[in-house]
């Protein structure tokens, strides 16, 4: 009986040693770890500086005149309203949600300035040319602000309204010498291009133009820039108004440039 009951407590002893050594082995526990990421469509955000897309408005680099001076640069900019910006700054900003696609800055005015004029110039029927006039040390500039996250690409084009006088017919807007380094985008992987390089050309009353396009990899702010309104001479980016002679009238002739931003395919 005594051997019976030692081999019974040997026995006993393998059993528990075996369980307990097969359960440390091979029991195991799963921890779930779960994050999620929507489009920021709540934060306001300004584009940065079509020129150096990298500085964010205003430039803190006190090497650079200073955009917004005192209170007319916001501290928290409001979406879809115009900020306001001091009175030799050349383009209207405004600001969009963070994650979202919007039309960022635009030229606030293309101003031709005053001329004389005479019957001669009537009746002779030549063709003019009116160079911008201005004494702004920014850029003029279109700007489009992509935060979206998904890939769709987008395109701008301009539209040249008839004059509100009914003067002018005809009359054509050109954006001359426009280059490769025309454009300016924030990321370096980004891609935009000029549809057309060289000269951008609107007619009064005609149809909208397309003038640059961005594809997938085009985040942040992506602009072409038309120049310092004060240097555009010689081979710089120059923007000119051209009349048929026999459309001349006095007084004031006021027309418009509708920009448009598509976020579809661009045809």
């Amino acid at each position: 009986m005594k051997n019976i009951k030692l081999f019974s407590t040997l026995a006993l002893a393998a059993v528990a040693f075996t369980t307990a050594a097969n359960v440390s082995a091979t029991m195991t526990g799963l921890t779930d770890g779960v994050i999620h990421f929507d489009e920021d469509n709540t934060n306001v955000t300004l584009p940065n500086e079509p020129a150096n897309p990298d500085d964010p408005h205003p430039s803190n680099d006190s090497n650079k005149p200073d955009v917004f001076p005192g209170d007319v640069y916001p501290s928290n900019p409001t979406d879809g309203t115009e900020v306001d910006t001091t009175g030799d700054y050349p383009n209207v900003i405004v600001p969009g949600k963070k994650g979202a696609l919007f039309l960022a800055e635009y030229p606030k005015e293309f101003n031709f300035g005053t001329h004389n004029i005479s019957s001669v110039d009537v009746f002779g029927n030549v063709a003019k040319t009116y160079d911008q006039v201005g004494s702004s040390d920014y850029n003029q500039a279109v700007s489009v602000y992509d935060g979206r996250m998904d890939t769709n690409k987008w395109h701008v084009t301009g539209e040249f309204s008839a004059f509100d006088t009914g003067k002018l017919t005809g009359a054509t807007i050109t954006i001359t010498n426009l280059t490769n380094a025309s454009l300016t985008n924030q990321f370096v992987t980004g891609s935009t291009k000029l549809t057309n390089t060289g000269t951008y050309t609107l007619t009064s009353g005609g149809s909208a133009m397309e003038l640059y396009y961005g594809d997938e990899s085009a985040k942040g702010t992506n602009s072409v820039l038309f120049g310092k309104v004060a240097e555009m001479d010689g081979s710089n980016t120059k923007v000119a108004l051209h009349v048929n002679g026999a459309t001349l009238a006095t007084g004031d002739h006021k027309a418009t440039i509708k920009w448009t931003l598509s976020e579809n395919a661009r045809y």
